[in-house]
């Protein structure tokens, strides 16, 4: 599934798309065509050299740290957030979770 989600992300940032909401809710896992990963909801979406204000964009729990921070959303970040998935697949919570749960997200 972790490449499978590695695979979708690449085809869109070479199409020039930053994703900026990449989160296991986004993902659907279709069976009748093999098992197919989709990625969905590109409602926060933008082409990758727009001008970008640098605000948080995307979930809370599985954002980028330069997210976090105010920095300019750019390719890295949408990997490092699937990177941030796959953790929480193999350990089923992440280890800021309790923090982000506990402030309300």
């Amino acid at each position: 599934v972790g490449l499978q989600m590695l695979l979708r992300i690449e085809t869109i940032h070479n199409k020039g798309i930053l994703h900026r909401d990449i989160k296991p809710d986004n993902f659907v896992m279709e069976e009748i065509l093999g098992n197919s990963l989709f990625l969905l909801d590109f409602g926060l979406s933008i082409k990758e050299n727009v001008e970008q204000k640098p605000i948080f964009t995307g979930s809370l729990r599985y954002a980028s740290r330069n997210n976090h921070d105010g920095k300019k959303y750019t390719r890295k970040d949408d990997m490092e957030s699937i990177l941030y998935i796959i953790l929480y697949f193999m350990r089923g919570n992440l280890p800021w979770q309790r923090v982000i749960n506990d402030v309300g997200s």
